[in-house]
């Protein structure tokens, strides 16, 4: 459990991806998408003007990269 300051925070937190580089992505549901790194910190790292992430994960693909993907209710998008 942790306290996150509420003016970084604005929206419920439904799903977390554990990222290949230490990295907790939390996908809110106002869609955005936090970052917190090992040292606790938290930042706003991309607002989905799609609104609510409906889910997400990460996938290695062919080209030797991982991506971190979500869904809202009318896309699927991807950032490496």
């Amino acid at each position: 459990m942790a306290t996150i300051e509420e003016s970084i925070v604005d929206g419920l937190i439904k799903f977390i991806v554990t990222a290949a580089d230490g990295t907790a992505y939390c996908f809110a549901d106002n869609g955005d998408i936090y970052a917190r790194s090992g040292d606790g910190a938290w930042n706003l790292a991309y607002n989905d003007s799609n609104g609510a992430i409906k889910g997400a994960a990460e996938w290695k693909l062919s080209d030797g990269n991982n991506y971190v993907f979500w869904a809202t209710a009318t896309s699927i998008s991807r950032k490496l």
